[in-house]
């Protein structure tokens, strides 16, 4: 059986062009009943949900445990754990867990190489990398994703 073919540039040095929207930057992928492999829910969505049940959970909590534990916005904070999976070499790898996906087929994502993001520690490395851009301390860099600095 052959296997689909990766689209293949020769030129070496290329401009971006286009660049992936977030509505189609998936944060997870499903297996349908069938067991087919696809997109499941985008980044911003997935987001905003976990910010949403972040935010009840901490109305739901003593104020006294809530106000030792978690620092003020750890709701935006919960919210953006994920903002690293818009990285194209993420979705790159997301897409290529999809059944019917051609290797680099999408423009955005043509020169993609998503074995590069270990060098970064993948997506959490990126989420991390925005928090203390941010200028938000390490400890909630690191709380971000549950990676340590």
């Amino acid at each position: 059986m052959l296997s689909p073919k990766t689209k293949q540039y020769t030129n070496t040095s290329f401009q971006q062009d286009e660049v992936l929207p977030l509505k189609k930057c998936l944060a997870k992928t499903r297996i349908t009943e069938k067991k087919m492999h696809e997109g499941g829910r985008n980044v911003f969505d997935h987001c905003s949900i976990v910010g949403e049940i972040a935010k009840e959970l901490l109305t739901r909590m003593p104020s006294f445990l809530r106000s030792s534990l978690f620092p003020d916005a750890s709701e935006l904070i919960a919210a953006i754990h994920d903002i690293g999976k818009v990285s194209p070499t993420f979705q790159e790898k997301i897409y290529r867990g999809i059944d019917g996906y051609v290797p680099n087929s999408m423009d955005s994502l043509a020169h993609i190489n998503p074995d590069l993001e270990r060098n970064w520690g993948y997506h959490a490395g990126i989420s991390m990398a925005a928090a203390q851009f941010l200028k938000t301390d390490r400890v909630t860099a690191a709380y971000c994703h549950a990676t340590v600095p």
